[in-house]
């Protein structure tokens, strides 16, 4: 092969994992390869869970749990992690702890 020939074959194949990536499925729901990094990195989805999901995330007890997902409820969904501090008992450090072990369905649909 030519090194224009592997390049482009390079380019495509890039192409093809992006939009594997990136493609919803046919029910519009989040891409299968998100769903298994979350699960392998144990990422709780905040705008989904329940109380018993949100226990599994470190410094959540089950009060703190019924507390998120109350406001959840009264409010909308948090859409970021900086949004769990409108929760009573939910601070900075919190909000430090689980950056790395939570998502958001709601993403830049925050309900301050």
């Amino acid at each position: 092969m030519l090194r224009d020939e592997k390049l482009l074959a390079a380019v495509i194949a890039v192409g093809i994992a992006v939009g594997a990536w990136r493609s919803l499925d046919a029910t519009g729901a989040e891409p299968a390869a998100a769903r298994t990094a979350d699960r392998l990195l144990h990422r709780v989805d905040v705008d989904r869970a329940d109380a018993a999901e949100l226990t599994a995330l470190p410094g959540i007890g089950e009060v703190l749990a019924g507390r998120i997902v109350a406001d959840r409820s009264a409010r909308g969904p948090f859409g970021r992690i900086e949004a769990l501090e409108r929760v009573h008992g939910v601070g900075p450090a919190t909000v430090a702890r689980l950056r790395d072990r939570t998502r958001f369905a709601a993403e830049g649909r925050a309900v301050r």
